[in-house]
């Protein structure tokens, strides 16, 4: 089990691959809004959102648990 927040965990993610938040919002077609939401763990997220970045990213969603 990871201490860190999901959101950071999401972010160090993307920081890992070098991505910017623009590049993962327009793979994924989502805003820049939405994943700086994710990222800062504000609000809620559908799931499906969830997995479509732990998806892309390639890493195992249980691992953010």
């Amino acid at each position: 089990m990871n201490n860190e927040s999901l959101g950071t965990q999401l972010r160090l993610e993307r920081l890992k691959k070098n991505l910017s938040q623009e590049q993962v919002c327009e793979e994924l077609n989502m805003t820049t809004r939405t994943l700086g939401n994710i990222e800062n763990d504000k609000g809620n997220h559908r799931g499906s959102t969830l997995k479509r970045l732990t998806e892309f990213y390639g890493i195992d969603p249980e691992i953010l648990k």
